[in-house]
């Protein structure tokens, strides 16, 4: 059977002894998708994306966050006080690391992480 990615294939070839001591032939595999043009890594179809359900007590999906409410808007002061945009400043303060406190580098990857989330 061949590989669906690259990034399956290199999992494979580097647990190759676990996945050996379970059965499974890495060398067959290798063959079978020698030659291949595999992507990068494989993204889940929206159909196979797993379903999310309500909280009982808050009626929110399992994907919200609460964050505290003394914690709210924190990084954005931060980032008015800089003279940036939210996403400029996560990436000022990613690429300038030493510079921070680990308060302020949480907030910024959680910030920069937070951007792609709305888009599809």
């Amino acid at each position: 059977m061949p590989y669906k990615s690259r990034k399956q294939e290199e999992y494979f070839n580097a647990n190759r002894a676990e996945l050996e001591a379970k059965g499974v032939n890495v060398e067959e595999w290798n063959k079978a998708s020698k030659g291949l043009n595999l992507p990068n890594k494989v993204m889940k179809k929206d159909n196979e994306a797993t379903e999310t359900k309500p909280d009982k007590e808050t009626g929110k999906g399992e994907d919200h966050i609460d964050i505290q409410k003394s914690h709210k808007g924190l990084f954005t002061a931060k980032a008015v006080k800089a003279g940036m945009s939210v996403p400029e400043y996560a990436k000022h303060v990613l690429s300038h690391r030493s510079q921070f406190d680990a308060a302020t580098r949480a907030q910024a990857i959680f910030a920069h992480n937070e951007e792609g989330w709305n888009k599809k």
